[in-house]
């Protein structure tokens, strides 16, 4: 077993009325930082790139390999979900995630990553109205892997108590009434549709066509997950340049990160079989709407 973290260990250690999860506590820190930055009369910036997908496609791989290059800053946090998640929360709130406008002087800039905003289906409106000239970079994955690693993260989070292939059964009635409230009440409570939607966010051709609707296909980069883990540097050349940095930079890491819940986690036979019938239409739709065959 892996050594663990020296503040987990610090966490757990401390008697059961005084013991804060890591995660909560984390987000609790990150929440004091962002308020005290909201109050600060100093102007920060906002992004001027975004990863806005794919969930369980690595794309935290990808923001830590981007955020090492010198002329880009990372956000507190690498998951703002602003335009997902927060939009409520208001512009001030969202800048306070950033570094300062002064601090980026000399052609640095900042972004960040929420897979959430490729599938949200106000996100991509909202980013719009607020980054007017961002570029996004959309990393996709095999839908069927994806489905089964998004369903095994879920489950590890305690939100999912369903098997994979009840979950898949159940997703229509799971994440229907959230999109049906997000058509009249955009602050609806998007939590099930997060968390449940295991086939509707492997359809990616109709989240691409979305993108394309509020932006121009030349300031959406699409990538193929695949590619950036068999060959990072090539991809990460790519992804440079995209954002307008010296595309030569080699990240001195480049280590993947949650790979252990990149695989299909022993997910039965007939499930991936299903999964795999299931997409085989629309990954062939996506082949056509991008000219590109991703070997799903």
């Amino acid at each position: 077993m892996p050594a663990m973290p020296r503040r987990r260990k610090i966490l757990l250690s401390l008697p059961g009325p005084l013991r804060i999860p890591y995660r909560s506590l984390k987000n609790l820190l990150l929440q004091a930082r962002v308020s005290m930055r909201k109050l600060s009369p100093v102007r920060r910036a906002l992004p001027s790139w975004l990863i806005v997908g794919a969930a369980r496609a690595g794309t935290t791989s990808l923001y830590d390999a981007i955020v090492q290059h010198p002329r880009i800053r990372p956000a507190l946090t690498k998951e703002v979900s602003f335009f997902s998640h927060h939009f409520t929360r208001g512009e001030r709130w969202y800048r306070a995630h950033f570094p300062s406008e002064a601090s980026l002087a000399g052609g640095l800039i900042a972004g960040e990553a929420s897979p959430a905003y490729i599938f949200h289906p106000l996100a991509p409106a909202r980013i719009a109205s607020l980054l007017p000239n961002v570029r996004l970079i959309a990393l996709l994955r095999d839908p069927v892997r994806c489905a089964v690693s998004l369903h095994s993260f879920v489950r590890s989070l305690r939100f999912e108590t369903l098997p994979l292939a009840e979950a898949l059964r159940r997703e229509e009635e799971r994440i229907g009434p959230v999109l049906k409230a997000l058509g009249s009440d955009e602050n609806a409570d998007i939590r099930p549709l997060v968390r449940f939607s295991y086939k509707s966010r492997g359809i990616y051709v109709d989240q691409i066509k979305r993108l394309h609707a509020h932006f121009p296909k030349e300031r959406v980069l699409i990538l193929k997950s695949e590619d950036f883990f068999a060959e990072p540097s090539a991809v990460l050349r790519q992804v440079f340049d995209f954002i307008g940095v010296d595309p030569d930079f080699r990240p001195p890491d480049l280590s993947p990160q949650n790979t252990g819940l990149y695989e299909s986690g022993g997910a039965p036979p007939e499930v991936m079989a299903e999964l795999k019938a299931f997409f085989a239409p629309h990954n062939a739709r996506l082949y056509e709407y991008l000219g590109r065959d991703f070997g799903w």
